[in-house]
């Protein structure tokens, strides 16, 4: 799976479904509103089948764009879904420990910095929005994993421009605590 966004102001996603010996048949499109970002897969609504969400413009800011699976390597529109600024980069996880598969979004919202916004899952395919924290400046990645080995998902944040990690430690709940910034070094990826 590939997103892009040439210079039309349009945006895409190829999907090229593998042959089964390290080739891959030619790429299904799917079209964006805007210029596509960050993919992250998983099952969002329970059915067994893989579903993606990914970040694209809309006129005004850009939000979470979620397809559904079908299982045979096509995909429906599930929904928009989205922070009050800038979705920037993806992650998922069980935030809130209901065994339903949630969304992490980090964006951008001008001068106040980033914040990570964890968008719950219904098990429908569909999100609600639940909270947001505060992370970097400028988030460029994010990831989910126990960083703390408590048995909750939690998420850490790479603002390049600030050379830092914003680790936020999961309160079970859905929320977060405070971040906590470390020094990573020359603007690492």
């Amino acid at each position: 799976m590939v997103s892009d966004g040439p210079d039309c102001g349009c945006g895409f996603v190829s999907v090229m479904l593998g042959n089964g010996n390290g080739t891959f048949r030619s790429p299904l499109t799917i079209n964006l509103p805007g210029p596509g970002g960050n993919i992250v897969l998983g099952d969002f609504n329970g059915d067994h089948k893989l579903d993606f969400g990914v970040t694209s413009s809309t006129a005004y800011s850009r939000v979470v764009y979620v397809f559904l699976g079908n299982g045979d390597g096509t995909f429906r529109v599930g929904g928009q879904f989205g922070p009050d600024h800038s979705a920037a980069v993806l992650a998922t996880g069980d935030f809130n420990h209901d065994r339903i598969l949630d969304l992490a979004v980090a964006s951008f919202n001008g001068n106040n910095g980033s914040t990570a916004s964890v968008l719950l899952g219904n098990g429908d395919g569909t999100f609600g929005r639940f909270s947001a924290n505060g992370t970097a400046q400028q988030s460029a990645s994010i990831v989910s994993a126990d960083l703390n080995g408590d048995g909750r998902v939690d998420l850490a944040a790479l603002d390049p421009f600030f050379q830092t990690v914003a680790v936020l430690l999961n309160t079970g709940q859905g929320t977060f605590k405070k971040s906590v910034l470390y020094q990573v070094g020359n603007t690492g990826q």
